[in-house]
């Protein structure tokens, strides 16, 4: 109620201001209401404008005692949309068109000589910016831009001229006026962007976005290799892959590149580590261009240590945000599109960031490596239609993943109207802003503040002062600095900003070392430099404030160079977004499901370019064993295991056999069966291979010497099986390791691995996999090193297969280890095994 009070009285004082508030908190709320009446976006456009002029022109009939704007708002919405309504189903009872809309967006104004009397009054530069906002739709960036007039003179200028307006036009004139240009520039705004689900905005859609055409699995020396996603867009390249193999690809860079694009740059390649059924995930980025040649598709090929992976991406069809979901934006900085779901009965809202400007809002919104810097950290929500407040959980996220959109999580919810509501964001620099530089004088007789011009802003170090203790102003840094005998300084820096709202929340520094020093065989600076932190408590909670920086100086030096990397310089924007959502029944697609013992399995059909695809999704009754989204597929195929085919048999009794595709989701997994018939159809799923996520010790003797052999025993499972551990055998020292990339051996008895500091013993673990159960093949199991997962040994572990029919068979484990070290402790993680039971679902294809 206070927030609405405000506005009236802002309203009055600055008509301008007080219109760009209210449209900027509400246009996106009208638009919802308006959408459930009116199909067309001009309609939708035309009645949310009307909507604003017709409360400005009667906002003292507005009681804020008596209800919300926001319910005031909506009534005048759904009223003028109605009208609208009605009207075009006149139109189209009637057998003469509609008349056509004027091309000038004020030409239905009837002071239109009124207007164009006052404009002519201005300052020529005036008329042009007036001009280009109130008629082009141009933000006072893009203004600026265009005449090559500075940002600040622009918004001026355009200040001044809406003042002179103010003085010699009609109210209602000025209204329309202003309520067209705010309009005009967020539907500008908006046309910048393309929609694409599952892959996100794209904010060049003369570019487009290319998807991946097919996910493929391709046989290589040394893996198997499961290209699972791929896709184009602003300029990045992404592909996510999985490697099967016998052999870590962790223990030697792998030889990685791409062609197709022009420009190319790798940016980064993450590791995700070893799942339960062996396979190393790998998220590929590159930054590259679209060469000319490319119109429909883009021919690319991936060739990771020695196999071509030919990767065709098709262009996606992109979709308006109108259209997409629901969204607000600002005038020069962008904002938010919202696009919700229910997905098993939970509200799921995916939030994109619209990015314009020289500032681009993080991903990640209110969270990421800074989010407890700036300001209380308060939680992003949403409003159900019965007034219930649903607090937020985010997707896990990382900087360095590549998503530009994050899933956020607000439990069991219904279909209805919600209002999504994110208090602020962090945002970053643009692409391009400068690293600026300042040198500080640390001399007690001539320091002296210095200022610093950073995106939106200036920001002023203050005249250096000594400090005794640097741990109370910085928690980077620890008393063993002051071991080495740094003298500290601390410089306070204050902010001037353009926009109030927008305040650094954290601006990372690198100092220039200017040198190094060596004391007690440990390295350090000659210069050394951190974040001026300290913690805030109020009544929202804790959160952390940038006050400064603090400068360490060795060996008298008097003064220091410090850079504030651009590309690390956080913000955050306490501008609110509140987005109205319409969240509609999660979809019925039809599915078929079996069950057999504690296991189900869910086959649901769709086509795809003519071929017919099944999803299959498992599920257990059994929180201990866990059926695998590949379901059929061995962990060992690409040591050359064999699978039994998935197949649907027809009516007639012909069978077709379904391939395998990666599939961007871990709960579930594609099988493509061609371009067969529709009908009805019974699917058979022979076995299911599946997970335990236990974990079992065991204390391993290591031999000494050459052919020693010692016995060890065997590990009792939870699934009635056992590892067998017959006997561990001496098989000598290996003076190779020493020369491998980040190699390790076993150091420790807690079975910790370091890099080897003399020639390790290797040992022979034997061992056998059994299960006492018919209805279970124990296959295979994961193996850890005291924190260390197998992904990282490195060469402390290595496993030995032999093969037999076609079905490799793990038998031993070669153990890595530093001589004097006779015991290690080995843990055996997540078995794999198969149960031995099929599923026959009858399923009807489309």
């Amino acid at each position: 109620m206070e927030q609405d009070r405000k506005l009236l009285v802002l309203l009055d004082r600055d008509p301008e201001q007080g219109m760009a508030d209210l449209i900027e908190g509400y246009s996106g709320l009208l638009w919802s209401v308006c959408r459930t009446y009116l199909q067309s976006a001009e309609d939708i456009k035309e009645c949310v404008n009307e909507t604003f002029s017709e409360f400005y022109l009667q906002r003292d009939h507005f009681d804020p005692s008596k209800g919300t704007l926001k319910g005031y708002l909506a009534v005048i919405a759904r009223r003028c949309a109605i009208r609208r309504y009605q009207e075009n189903c006149r139109w189209e009872r009637s057998s003469s068109p509609p008349p056509e809309e004027p091309a000038d967006p004020f030409a239905h104004i009837e002071q239109q000589d009124e207007l164009e009397r006052a404009l002519s009054e201005l300052d020529p530069v005036d008329q042009q910016i007036i001009h280009l906002k109130y008629y082009g739709g141009l933000t006072a960036r893009e203004i600026a831009a265009s005449l090559g007039l500075p940002y600040e003179t622009v918004k001026k200028r355009q200040q001044r001229s809406l003042k002179k307006l103010l003085r010699a036009l009609s109210l209602g004139l000025l209204v329309a006026l202003i309520l067209a240009a705010l309009a005009a520039c967020a539907y500008m705004i908006l046309r910048h962007f393309g929609f694409v689900s599952g892959y996100g905005v794209d904010s060049d859609p003369q570019a487009g976005t290319y998807i991946l055409e097919q996910s493929a699995v391709i046989q290589g020396e040394l893996y198997e290799i499961h290209l699972e996603d791929a896709y184009w867009q602003n300029g990045s390249f992404l592909a996510d892959l999985s490697l099967y193999g016998q052999t870590s690809p962790y223990l030697t860079p792998l030889d990685i590149s791409l062609s197709g694009l022009d420009n190319l740059q790798p940016i980064s390649i993450s590791q995700n580590g070893l799942d339960v059924l062996g396979a190393y995930s790998l998220r590929l980025i590159y930054e590259g261009d679209l060469p000319q040649s490319s119109a429909s598709s883009l021919e690319l090929i991936l060739t990771l240590d020695g196999t071509d992976l030919p990767i065709t991406l098709v262009a996606a069809e992109e979709t308006a945000l109108e259209q997409a979901g629901f969204y607000s934006v600002t005038e020069a900085d962008g904002g938010l599109l919202a696009v919700p779901r229910l997905e098993n009965g939970e509200l799921v809202v995916s939030i994109h960031p619209l990015n314009t400007g020289p500032f681009k809002t993080s991903p990640s919104l209110t969270k990421g490596i800074w989010s407890d810097y700036g300001g209380p950290q308060l939680p992003i929500t949403v409003t159900a239609p019965d007034g219930t407040v649903l607090e937020g959980e985010p997707a896990s996220y990382s900087t360095f993943n590549g998503d530009t959109y994050l899933d956020w999580y607000f439990g069991p919810a219904e279909p209805g109207d919600y209002v999504l509501n994110v208090p602020y964001v962090y945002q970053y620099p643009a692409a391009g802003t400068d690293s600026p530089t300042v040198q500080l004088s640390l001399s007690a007789s001539d320091g002296a503040p210095a200022s610093l011009s950073l995106p939106g802003g200036t920001l002023t170090l203050d005249r250096p002062f000594s400090i005794d203790d640097v741990t109370a102003y910085c928690s980077t840094i620890s008393h063993s600095y002051d071991e080495a005998g740094y003298t500290w300084w601390a410089t306070e820096a204050t902010w001037e900003g353009e926009d109030p709202e927008r305040v650094p929340a954290a601006i990372p520094v690198l100092e220039d070392g200017a040198g190094t020093v060596i004391l007690n065989n440990t390295t350090y600076h000659n210069v050394e430099a951190g974040l001026w932190t300290e913690p805030v408590y109020d009544s929202d909670g804790q959160y952390t404030q940038f006050r400064g920086y603090v400068v360490g100086t060795l060996n008298g030096l008097d003064q220091a160079t410090l850079s504030l990397p651009a590309e690390k310089l956080c913000y955050r924007w306490n501008h609110p977004f509140t987005i109205s959502m319409t969240v509609q029944p999660e979809p019925e697609r039809p599915s078929y499901t079996g069950t057999s013992g504690n296991y189900s399995l869910t086959a649901t059909p769709r086509r795809t370019d003519g071929a017919v695809v099944l999803n299959l999704s498992p599920a257990s009754s059994d929180k201990y064993m866990i059926p695998t989204s590949t379901l059929t597929r061995s962990p060992l195929t690409a040591l050359g295991a064999t699978d039994a085919p998935i197949t649907l048999t027809a009516a007639d009794g012909t069978v077709y056999e379904g391939e395998y595709q990666p599939g961007r989701q871990n709960d579930a997994s594609d099988w493509n069966f061609g371009d067969i018939p529709a009908g009805d159809y019974t699917l058979h799923v022979p076995y299911l291979y599946l997970t335990a996520p236990e974990s079992w010790h065991m204390a391993i003797p290591l031999p000494q010497q050459q052919g020693q052999v010692l016995p060890v025993g065997p590990v009792y499972t939870c699934f009635s099986g056992r590892i067998e551990l017959s006997s561990i055998t001496g098989i000598g020292t290996d003076p190779s390791i020493l020369e491998q990339f980040a190699a390790a051996v076993i150091t420790y008895p807690s079975g910790g691995i370091n890099q080897p500091q003399e020639a390790p013993l290797v040992s022979r673990l034997d061992l056998s996999l059994h299960s006492d159960m018919e209805d279970y093949t124990l296959v295979d199991v994961g193996l850890q090193l005291f924190l260390t997962d197998e992904a990282y040994f490195s060469g402390a572990c290595e496993r030995q297969y032999v093969f037999e029919e076609g079905e490799p068979r793990l038998t031993s484990l070669l153990l890595r280890h530093a001589p004097g070290l006779y015991a290690t402790d080995l843990t055996f993680t997540d078995p794999v095994l198969r149960w031995n039971h099929p599923f026959d679902i009858p399923v009807t294809i489309p």
